[in-house]
């Protein structure tokens, strides 16, 4: 079935919020407004975010605006789920490659169930290449990444693929991209369309809140770090190993 688009953003982000309907509309595209959880006055989702354990691998805390973002998607993965259609899942910052994303758009439905999740743009690691095409259809094309995209632009997402992320979301550690770029764990595998739908709006300053310079790591977060870094590129090139061989 067709996806609906739904567009995270802060209630109080008028310009972006303009920005992106304008984009929008001129491509006859319906679409609804989500309010993002604006991280600063908290939220009961926060509870899921292990400051402990976080701090084992990083010198720092993860931002109130990276939590809100991560409660945000979080919310959205759980309306996904709940409604049962799948969904094409959008910032505010996004900068639409219009005849691009609006063949996606009206050509989704065509896409196979077992296509979970779909990232709408390029990936910011340039040597992350694609390892297979995986489907084609009246020009869509989608591909098989080998590592994740680092990025929560616009995504495509079943229903399917949004419980496993709510159950991977269980706990926190890390900003919500780098969470759904861990296919090797909750199942949700890595694909992207090429060419890229769309990418970042360069005209808009992040609304995250980075703490700007981190403190330096302690030597036991930096051992920790390198294994835990070591074992999850072990395990990410077991899984496309696998994939290769499927």
């Amino acid at each position: 079935m067709a996806p609906n688009i739904v567009v995270i953003s802060l209630a109080t982000a008028l310009e972006r919020r303009e920005k992106i309907s304008q984009q929008l509309r001129s491509l006859d595209l319906e679409f609804v407004f989500f309010d993002a959880v604006n991280g600063s006055k908290g939220h009961k989702l926060f509870q899921h975010y292990n400051s402990q354990k976080r701090l084992r691998e990083e010198p720092d805390d993860m931002s109130p605006g990276q939590l809100g973002c991560y409660a945000s998607h979080y919310l959205v993965w759980e309306q996904c789920v709940q409604s049962g259609y799948p969904l094409i899942v959008l910032e505010d910052d996004a900068l639409l490659f219009a005849e691009r994303f609006a063949a996606f758009a009206n050509e989704a439905e065509l896409l196979p169930a077992r296509l979970e999740c779909i990232r709408l743009f390029a990936p910011l690691r340039e040597k992350n290449k694609p390892l297979r095409r995986v489907f084609e259809a009246n020009g869509l094309e989608v591909f098989k990444y080998q590592k994740g995209h680092k990025s929560t632009t616009g995504y495509y997402l079943t229903p399917a693929g949004a419980e496993k992320l709510l159950a991977h979301g269980m706990e926190w550690t890390q900003p919500v991209d780098l969470e759904m770029d861990e296919f090797w764990k909750h199942g949700v595998e890595n694909y992207g369309v090429l060419p890229p739908c769309l990418t970042n709006d360069q005209g808009f300053d992040s609304m995250i809140g980075y703490a700007g310079q981190k403190p330096d790591r302690k030597l036991s977060v930096t051992l920790y770090r390198k294994v835990k870094h070591l074992n999850e590129a072990l395990a990410r090139l077991t899984h496309n190993l696998k994939f290769r061989l499927r």
